[in-house]
């Protein structure tokens, strides 16, 4: 007999399978290597939460973290299909952190909130979430599945009692003085995609264009793990759609934005990358998605204790840019990389210098792409 059916549950056993559905034919779920079986059975969040089985930590993205925000304010669900489907996705997922007694990282969504406004209001969408973090699941199930087109008053207003109660014992409390601070991840990020703009509206064929991309890194900037494999990805034959928003368009204004987007990005993916690295053995940590391109760099660079990082990347390169292509940029960037560290005291000086000017290395790629005119 399943744990589900030994416990008091919080929903209607009849739901599971139509949540189990819509979640998994939207897959937003990335988890470090671990002992889960089948991501998207919520039996087995309940039995974890029951025994204690393990700890389980998400990091939502903006995209997740602001509907679910939105849904404790009242927010209706919108009547464009697309939009309605991944606002029903949100709640979907919120029954499965409710049921899963997840710890919830907001942290990324609320400096991106910040860096795009203030502070302030940083502040009051965490309050927000909060509250949504106290719904009770049986309407995030009914807003998930259509039966109702919005959280009512009167749940809300429940919720923002039980809220009151835990706060300061709340486990997704975030403790952060300043959300409007520059993360230093998020301008390294920046400079890379500026430069692989430019580099993908040179003429010259798709290999040549990678591997300008990794002279550049070793010549003029540094590696970056995260940044360099989305920038690969972007440049190679089976790119993603819309990885980089606007990155063909005339319009310098949509090319800006399309950037700092894919930028927030790459932070989301080392953010989870190091916390999931760093994690205890009986902690696991998931990402919570719905950019496919952003889980598959985050997928490439996290690999199980033992696995060869060599094989993986290589593997990544061939499944992207095809057997020869593939093989022959894996070994011009492995290349690349051990010569490096063949004089790593030498290197360190090069990247702390390089970091030093990365303003005037910004504002001279924004000024090679126009950006500087806005």
């Amino acid at each position: 007999m399943e744990v589900a059916q030994l416990v008091d549950l919080p929903i209607s056993l009849d739901d599971f399978s139509a949540l189990e559905s819509l979640v998994t034919s939207s897959d937003p779920f990335l988890i470090q290597p671990s002992t889960i079986i089948d991501k998207y059975k919520l039996s087995d969040y309940i039995q974890a939460a029951t025994f204690q089985e393990v700890s389980l930590y998400a990091l939502l993205d903006n995209n997740i973290f602001t509907r679910v925000s939105a849904f404790s304010k009242g927010s209706k669900l919108a009547s464009d299909s697309e939009t309605r489907k991944v606002e029903q996705l949100a709640a979907a997922v919120m029954v499965f952190f409710l049921l899963g007694d997840f710890w919830l990282e907001p942290n990324i969504a609320l400096y991106e909130k910040a860096w795009r406004s203030s502070h302030d209001s940083a502040k009051l969408e965490l309050e927000s979430f909060r509250i949504a973090d106290h719904i009770h699941p049986q309407h995030y199930t009914d807003l998930a599945l259509g039966r109702i087109e919005h959280i009512s008053f009167q749940a809300i207003e429940e919720a923002k009692k039980y809220a009151a109660i835990t706060a300061g014992k709340n486990k997704n409390t975030v403790a952060e003085e300043n959300f409007k601070r520059n993360l230093t991840y998020w301008k390294t990020s920046y400079l890379f995609l500026l430069k692989v703009t430019e580099l993908w509206r040179t003429p010259i064929d798709d290999l040549s264009k990678a591997k300008k991309l990794i002279d550049w890194m070793r010549n003029d900037a540094f590696y970056s793990a995260v940044s360099s494999v989305f920038a690969l990805l972007l440049l190679s034959p089976s790119s993603p759609k819309k990885m980089i928003k606007g990155i063909g368009s005339d319009n310098l204004q949509k090319l800006h934005s399309g950037l700092q987007n894919a930028a927030w990005d790459c932070v989301y993916v080392k953010h989870w990358i190091n916390q999931a690295r760093r994690s205890p053995t009986d902690t696991i940590w998931f990402l919570c998605s719905n950019d496919q391109a952003l889980k598959q760099v985050a997928n490439t660079l996290l690999h199980r204790k033992g696995e060869d990082l060599t094989s993986k990347l290589t593997s990544h390169m061939i499944n992207t840019w095809g057997n020869d292509k593939g093989k022959r940029l894996y070994s011009y960037y492995n290349n690349h990389v051990q010569e490096i560290n063949s004089t790593p005291s030498k290197r360190d000086e090069q990247v702390k210098y390089r970091m030093d000017n990365i303003d005037n290395m910004i504002l001279d790629l924004e000024t090679k792409l126009g950006l500087n005119k806005i």
